[in-house]
């Protein structure tokens, strides 16, 4: 009997990745970041600098977290310094997950999974050459690709199933306080 492991699927992160509806301005309030995540319908969005660059991810399990921190006295920095819940500014930088995966669009489906492998959360930002967010993969199209259900090029192969993500909204700014910078392409 020979042993056969059948080679990774020649997919990338460009044709696995998904178009972003929208992404956070890291200084956005996190009650209208969470508003525009429910208004695009979509469960997660890149954080960006003043520069557009990626700096975190920001999704409904950090909303979750900020809105239960709500009871608390103080946010903990370290174990041995704590910082008053009312002098926690409430903008997206300060509640979002800083340890995310990033791949660039030529990342094939074996770095994809080490990578996703490294962090908690089940998505993984496509970044640019100025760490500027492109696209966004989620685990699930990274093991369809293993497993032979995406070819090369993003095509589901006749058998496959790719999970459904909404269509990217146009958000438009308005104000200081919503304001969504457009994902550039």
């Amino acid at each position: 009997m020979t042993d056969h492991y059948p080679l990774l699927s020649a997919a990338t992160a460009r044709d696995l990745m998904r178009e972003i509806p929208l992404v956070i301005p890291a200084g956005m309030s996190v009650r209208a970041a969470a508003g525009l995540l429910d208004a695009v319908g979509t469960c997660v969005a890149p954080v960006i600098d003043a520069r557009g660059r990626c700096v975190g991810l920001f999704g409904a399990a950090d909303y979750r977290r900020w809105l239960a921190r709500g009871d608390a006295h103080c946010e903990v920095v370290t174990e041995w310094q704590a910082v008053p819940a009312a002098l926690m500014p409430d903008e997206v930088r300060y509640h979002m997950t800083r340890r995310f995966a990033a791949a660039t669009p030529r990342a094939g489906v074996h770095e994809l999974l080490r990578r996703l492998n490294e962090v908690e959360d089940p998505y993984l930002v496509v970044l640019d050459e100025q760490r500027c967010p492109t696209g966004i993969v989620c685990a699930l199209d990274v093991l369809a690709a293993e497993a032979g259900d995406i070819e090369a090029g993003g095509d589901p192969t006749p058998e496959g199933r790719r999970p459904l993500w909404k269509s990217p909204v146009p958000v438009t700014p308005s104000g200081a306080t919503t304001h969504v910078a457009p994902v550039e392409h």
